[in-house]
């Protein structure tokens, strides 16, 4: 185990540390132990609640040592390395989620940070479907949305659709866990590109066609004209519906329901329907949080993650249980499915500073301890720059024998 030393550059004493600057006691140095040693080196702010920030020595050198003011040292260190800042960032499966569990996930730090901030990021999903037609999803499984989360268009296998592959787009819960509504804009419209299959023209005006079946045309208007007028199918039809041609006449037969005839007078076209979509797959965008500062509060990282159009409020929780470490649980419409690990990233760093391995041994501390069980000494961290030498901190120590030797 390390023993961390806090020093205040300004009174030149070891301290607590960065958030308290009482005066630190020294535990005893055993003989014959084998010690690390990290220096933390401070510099006073001036503010209330936050007295220190951390100073960067990282162009001197470090010595720490163990003696009696105004003689030889009877132990010194030297050979001190800087200090790793990096600090790594991890989110990791505690336990998938299933039908009967939350998914759960945790996040841990690999140590403190002193600067730097941390992002959540929420991976894409891909949301499939058999029944995708006009803008409407039926899902091929069951995953509820919140209104209006952004997806990309990935594509469609055996139809059509006016959706462009790699746009936004924004989908919306139906009814039910498996309907959904796309929509092109964040409002109330449905989508309004693939809200209807094709438009025939009776000049001078257009007709869309919003559904068919078996030849029974449903359209968003009644047209105008007389049985026994013509129409002409543009040419968006011929990849909407089958048993028609774009730009061929026809007639129309009957207007309510309204039908349409091959040859004037002839009989109504019954073979005439949609070609839909068989497949159909969205992806909704990856999302991230804003950034987060160390320390990090479970309320903080609950809220920040709630707030994704992906997540939802009250779909998730973050419990802090030490310095590092967080569980992440998804519930609500978010508990019981299996949630795409998240990702962490991290700007995070810790403070810089230096540390060494020592062994508490020399021919000094034999004779000091010889006839005794312990001896009050001076601890010392020297700092050299530029080949100038400054005593950083003095504090009192003591030297024992344990038990074993």
């Amino acid at each position: 185990m390390a023993r961390d030393f806090y020093i205040d550059t300004d009174s030149r004493q070891f301290v607590e540390g960065l958030t308290n600057a009482a005066v630190k006691i020294q535990g005893p140095y055993f003989k014959g132990d084998t010690e690390t040693l990290n220096l933390y080196f401070l510099q006073r702010t001036g503010v209330i609640g936050t007295p220190y920030s951390y100073s960067d020595k990282s162009s001197s050198t470090a010595k720490v040592s163990w003696g009696t003011l105004g003689q030889s040292s009877l132990l010194s260190v030297t050979g001190f390395s800087a200090l790793s800042t990096s600090v790594t960032a991890t989110i990791s499966t505690v336990q998938n989620g299933t039908s009967t569990q939350n998914d759960i996930q945790s996040l841990n730090l690999s140590k403190i940070p002193s600067s730097g901030y941390i992002q959540i990021s929420f991976p894409s999903v891909t949301l499939t479907t058999s029944k995708y037609f006009l803008g409407n999803i039926e899902l091929d499984a069951d995953y509820q949305l919140n209104n209006l989360t952004p997806a990309t268009f990935v594509g469609i296998t055996g139809g059509y659709t006016r959706l462009i592959v790699g746009g936004t787009y924004y989908l919306s819960q139906g009814d039910s866990s498996r309907s959904i509504a796309v929509r092109t804009v964040r409002g109330t419209s449905v989508e309004e590109s693939a809200s209807y299959l094709c438009t025939f023209d009776q000049s001078p005006y257009t007709t869309k066609v919003v559904e068919l079946s078996n030849g029974v045309f449903n359209v968003n208007a009644i047209p105008s004209g007389e049985i026994g007028d013509e129409i002409k199918f543009l040419p968006d039809c011929s990849a909407t519906i089958s048993g028609i041609t774009a730009g061929t006449t026809y007639y129309i037969v009957s207007k309510s329901p309204f039908k349409i005839s091959a040859t004037s007078g002839g009989s109504a076209l019954t073979s005439i329907n949609p070609i839909r979509g068989i497949s159909a797959s969205f992806a909704t965008k990856a999302e991230h949080t804003e950034s987060l500062s160390y320390p990090i509060s479970a309320v903080d990282l609950t809220n920040q993650i709630c707030a994704l159009k992906n997540v939802g409020v009250g779909n998730f929780e973050a419990t802090k249980t030490s310095d590092t470490d967080f569980l992440l649980e998804f519930k609500g419409i978010r508990g019981n499915q299996d949630i795409a690990t998240m990702t962490a990233l991290s700007t995070f760093a810790s403070a810089p500073g230096f540390t060494a391995t020592v062994g508490i041994t020399s021919a000094a501390i034999t004779t000091l301890l010889s006839g005794t069980t312990s001896a009050p000494v001076t601890l010392e961290v020297e700092l050299t720059s530029g080949g100038n030498k400054l005593t950083a901190a003095q504090g009192d120590a003591t030297l024992a024998v344990p038990i074993s030797h």
